[in-house]
């Protein structure tokens, strides 16, 4: 919950509540209308629509007294640390072991007398000392108590590796899965670049639903064959032929541009690139600049000018594609040509030994 308090023009205050899920303001003003007002305990306060074990148990403690514990991050952290809690899964996941033993320990240390305050004084403590990366164990006033700080401090004058800051343990993540990802950029240029001097590129929509559902992108496929592979090329070659299909033009040249990553949130991809360009005639040119996409399955296709692709709201994957044509363009206009007069004074450098 958070209040806003806003400064009207008459020169009054008014404070506006919002709830982080808005939906649950009506839902829980009907539970409690419908069940004689708003719940004074732990589990009544639980069946309340949009409040949670921990906001439950914070209002139980904090306003109307009763002794349960509020486990928040901080708690955790802190409870975790205090009684040393290892090898028992995520603390964080209700159902692990660590989860179980830090409510055990939360329950067991909170205060009959006063629990609202001992729990905000738990989440103060975890959130100002026992925080997650530099806690201050040596001003701590658990530190006595503290399983985790002297586990720390008996095995550092052994040479011990272990450290509070290794606690709350966490579950550890899968490793991202690996593809490989065969790409062509297919460049289209004209026989009179007088009348057509900018280059073009064809563009395929990915499938809508899945990774980057409906974005643009150079034509790709994923494979498991290796990049030395003579078929290596094909699974992408079939989705250039069922978009756009003939292909129309001369192949002009072929280059492996060589290969970039990029990570998604579960899979990392490598991209391995190959530039093919086409030279077209004017005729060919004025044909179609879009198509496909049609019931018969085949993926909508578009050629757009060099201009046009830096406009385009591609992916970040798409575009470290795009900069290594960049790069290659670049190599090619920069590259040296030697003069006649130098040829002529390297062969006689090269013949005198000078």
């Amino acid at each position: 919950m958070v209040i806003f308090r806003f400064y009207l023009h008459t020169g009054n205050y008014i404070d506006v509540v919002f709830l982080f899920v808005y939906r649950y303001l009506l839902d829980g003003a009907k539970y409690a209308v419908a069940n004689g007002g708003m719940p004074t305990n732990l589990k009544g306060l639980g069946n309340v629509p949009g409040v949670g074990p921990y906001t439950a148990a914070a209002v139980a403690s904090i306003a109307f007294g009763e002794k349960t514990a509020a486990v928040d991050g901080n708690v955790i952290r802190v409870c975790t640390r205090l009684a040393a809690v290892r090898g028992a899964g995520d603390a964080t996941k209700n159902n692990s072991d660590a989860a179980k033993a830090v409510r055990f320990a939360a329950d067991w240390l909170v205060s009959p007398d006063r629990p609202g305050d001992f729990n905000q004084a738990m989440m103060e403590l975890g959130a100002t000392v026992c925080t997650p990366k530099a806690p201050k164990c040596g001003t701590c006033p658990l530190r006595r108590q503290c399983a985790g700080f002297k586990l720390e401090s008996s095995e550092g004058e052994e040479g011990g590796t272990f450290k509070v800051t290794d606690l709350p343990e966490r579950e550890k993540k899968a490793g991202k899965r690996e593809e490989r990802v065969a790409v062509v950029v297919l460049e289209r240029q004209t026989l009179n670049p007088t009348l057509n001097p900018e280059s073009s590129y064809l563009l395929v929509r990915r499938p809508e639903g899945g990774l980057l559902g409906g974005l643009w992108e150079f034509p790709s496929a994923v494979t498991e064959l290796e990049a030395t592979s003579s078929d290596f090329y094909a699974p992408v070659d079939a989705v250039v032929d069922a978009a756009f299909n003939p292909r129309v033009g001369e192949l002009k040249s072929r280059t492996e541009l060589g290969e970039v990553t990029h990570t998604f949130s579960h899979v990392r991809h490598t991209y391995v690139v190959r530039h093919e360009v086409v030279v077209v005639t004017e005729t060919e040119a004025n044909g179609p600049e879009r198509g496909g996409g049609g019931e018969g399955g085949s993926r909508e296709w578009r050629w757009v000018t060099a201009t046009e692709l830096d406009t385009l709201g591609l992916s970040s994957g798409v575009r470290k594609i795009q900069t290594l044509i960049g790069k290659k363009e670049k190599t090619v206009k920069v590259k040296k040509v030697e003069s006649a007069i130098g040829k002529m004074f390297a062969a006689k450098k090269a013949k005198t030994g000078e």
